[in-house]
């Protein structure tokens, strides 16, 4: 398999002006989680808005891969300390799937982490406790086969109250931690 030319890069804050591209992003994250989370919200519950979109880039928090300047993936990239960083939100364009996109969108991830100091990586998997999700399977999996530890677990409605009437289903969070300096 050939490899798809990305560009990948964390968008610099005035990137969030750009209300096509905050746009792009936004309706990417919502088609591919409408499929991946589909039975888990209410449905027509969108995963974020351009208003939140927009928030995190002005913070540059947001990563995206482009492929022939179409935005083909996107992950958001939180640092929480002078240690630690969260992401959340990877999505590949459902269209070019199996292209290592999101692997490649990871790797990038850790070596902008490291290069910046940072030790650990952590994860929050969206899980519904009693309803199997294909999705949710094989992100579980590829944490654990990427080196991600589970190091907790808390309910959606004690994290963010404010989602827990948006569900469809009961639901918690894995959190699962990598180090980074090996």
């Amino acid at each position: 398999m050939s490899m798809t030319p990305l560009d990948i890069q964390v968008l610099p804050p005035e990137a969030n002006s750009d209300e096509t591209l905050m746009t792009e992003i936004t309706d990417l994250v919502n088609r591919v989680y409408a499929s991946a989370e589909a039975g888990i919200w209410l449905p027509g519950t969108p995963r974020t808005t351009v208003e939140e979109i927009a928030k995190y880039t002005g913070k540059g928090q947001i990563v995206v891969a482009r492929c022939d300047g179409r935005v083909v993936g996107s992950i958001h990239l939180a640092i929480l300390d002078a240690d630690t960083a969260e992401t959340g939100m990877l999505v590949s364009h459902p269209e070019m799937r199996n292209q290592g996109i999101g692997r490649r969108i990871r790797q990038f991830v850790f070596d902008f982490l490291k290069s910046h100091g940072i030790s650990s990586l952590q994860i929050e998997l969206l899980t519904p406790r009693d309803l199997r999700v294909e999705s949710k399977d094989f992100m579980a999996s590829w944490n654990e086969r990427d080196g991600y530890k589970i190091v907790g677990r808390c309910s959606l409605e004690d994290k963010y109250p404010h989602l827990a009437p948006l569900l469809a289903v009961p639901c918690d969070f894995i959190l699962y931690k990598k180090e980074l300096r090996q």
